[in-house]
């Protein structure tokens, strides 16, 4: 019984356990992909249609397409809003963890290929140029590493990429007895410079206003002393509240106060 060595078609002259030390290289082929490119022997792999190779570069290139789309949208800086944005970027992750699982792979075929050739030294230098020709893992491996868009940004691409399943059930809100309820408004209603302004629930009373907590238009403000006076009257009420800072302005500025209090 002859010894089945993977990647390898054995001829009939050669018993591989009979006689170890009379074994020649004329004897057998590599096992061809569909692609027509000789494979290295040693791998788990079945006969693919294609070789390691012609894999990564089916996906590299494919992948290369995605990053140049996903550009022209701001990629790979991330952006807050843009459907077009997401859908380019939802497509690259994919594409890209389909290489990185396919790199997976190749390690792993990549080691037993060296196995292989460790353990029967010689055998592939006796193939002469049939060697040079052979699509080993390793090179596609290296290939991949070296032509990777984006290799160092990306954080989750060994991630498993499935999704949560979806609640089938039908969402609802709900709200509390007690909350009012609030007449609609068109959106001119809206706008408080327009004579068809209807104030809404959190406006302010007629005849008085809310007051103005930016200090955008304060010089005084963010000086220390300002600021400590601030923080203590911070929980007063606000009609205290008010009325201390317009005596504080008055204090602590020569005129009155630039803020608008109308």
């Amino acid at each position: 019984m002859r010894k089945k060595i993977p990647g390898l078609i054995l001829g009939t002259n050669t018993d591989w356990e009979k006689f170890p030390g009379e074994q020649t290289t004329e004897a057998f082929q590599l096992e061809k992909a569909g692609c027509g490119h000789a494979l290295a022997p040693g791998s788990s792999q079945q006969l693919p249609a294609v070789c390691p190779s012609c894999q990564v570069s089916s996906l590299l290139n494919i992948l290369g397409m995605c990053t140049t789309m996903w550009a022209k949208q701001g990629g790979p800086y991330p952006q807050d809003v843009g459907f077009t944005y997401a859908k380019r970027r939802k497509e690259w992750n994919f594409r890209k963890s389909l290489l990185v699982k396919y790199m997976c792979q190749l390690e792993l075929w990549a080691e037993q290929e060296q196995a292989w050739a460790a353990e029967h030294p010689g055998v592939l230098e006796g193939l002469g140029k049939k060697a040079s020709k052979i699509r080993s893992s390793g090179d596609a491996l290296a290939m991949a590493r070296m032509n990777m868009p984006l290799a160092n940004t990306m954080k989750s691409d060994l991630v498993d990429g499935d999704r949560p399943k979806k609640c089938q059930g039908r969402k609802s809100v709900r709200f509390a007895e007690d909350t009012p309820e609030n007449p609609k408004r068109f959106r001119p209603s809206f706008n408080r410079t327009q004579p068809g302004y209807s104030p809404g629930r959190w406006a302010a009373r007629d005849g008085e206003v809310f007051l103005d907590t930016s200090f955008a238009y304060d010089e005084w403000y963010g000086r220390s002393e300002y600021e400590a006076v601030l923080d203590w009257r911070w929980n007063a009420d606000m009609d205290g509240w008010a009325g201390y800072l317009v005596e504080m302005g008055v204090a602590l500025h020569t005129t009155p106060s630039r803020r608008d209090w109308s």
